[in-house]
């Protein structure tokens, strides 16, 4: 994993935000996961639900940019919604 991703991934198990659309997902889960697939892509799995396509969209951009990613997956669980920005 890239060392920039670690203060992002650090700072988001430390935010408390009052209000997410989130509320039942664990915080320090969600951050384990995250720095888990940045790690390595490959526990990415479309598992039984069968989305194939975006798994393998996903497993390619983690390889790409792991600081993208997370800075899509941090404000996805803050708001409800991330970016995907091209560096």
């Amino acid at each position: 994993m890239c060392n920039p991703c670690q203060p992002e991934i650090h700072a988001f198990r430390n935010w408390q935000t009052p209000v997410r659309p989130w509320k039942y997902l664990d915080r320090q889960l969600v951050a384990d996961r995250l720095q888990e697939i940045l790690f390595d892509p490959n526990t990415l799995m479309p598992g039984a639900l069968g989305y194939c396509g975006i798994a393998a969209f996903l497993r390619v951009w983690v390889l790409n940019d792991h600081l993208a990613v997370a800075r899509f997956a941090i404000p996805l669980y803050e708001q409800g919604q991330g970016v995907i920005e091209a560096q």
